[in-house]
């Protein structure tokens, strides 16, 4: 395991969402259909049938080496910024994915009020999920900001909320 971490730089991601794809790219989920190859940068759609296997401990070793991992656990993987993703990094939205089919909405919203959290978190369905952004549908500022609240939300809910998820979307291009 890698010593080496600058936690204001590096991405905390669960480890789960560490792929390594049939053909032996390593690649990072960030949303149920699209992926980012670790060693290219390269964003790619996804489909489930090209993960082979759960990465090893071996394999995170390969990718701190290659400078791609600054360290990992058993539930975490803190990657490292992407140079070629860095020169360009687009600005983030974070925003909270729960997990839940749209079918779930009235549910999410039942309890964000009965725990007296409808005022903190606005809900939407995004990509057929029900997503959670901050009070009046503002983006959270940060992904510590974001975690914090999935936190919140996960103690005060955890049957609704065990699999919630920090996500965001890219909102400027690079160029």
């Amino acid at each position: 395991m890698s010593q080496r971490i600058d936690q204001q730089e590096s991405i905390p991601v669960p480890r789960n969402r560490i792929l390594v794809l049939e053909d032996g790219t390593f690649a990072v989920q960030w949303e149920e259909k699209r992926i980012q190859e670790l060693l290219s940068g390269k964003y790619r759609i996804f489909h489930t049938e090209q993960v082979t296997d759960p990465i090893s401990d071996y394999e995170l070793k390969q990718l701190v080496e290659a400078g791609v991992v600054d360290l990992f656990d058993k539930e975490l993987v803190y990657l490292s910024p992407l140079p070629n993703v860095v020169a360009h990094e687009p600005t983030r939205s974070y925003y909270l994915n729960t997990t839940l089919g749209k079918a779930e909405l009235k549910a999410v919203e039942h309890v964000l009020n009965t725990t007296q959290l409808q005022d903190e978190f606005s809900v939407r369905i995004r990509q057929g999920f029900v997503v959670l952004w901050g009070a009046n549908g503002v983006a959270f500022t940060s992904f510590d900001v974001a975690e914090r609240a999935r936190e919140i939300l996960s103690v005060k809910a955890p049957e609704l909320f065990s699999n919630l998820i920090v996500a965001f979307v890219e909102t400027t291009v690079a160029p």
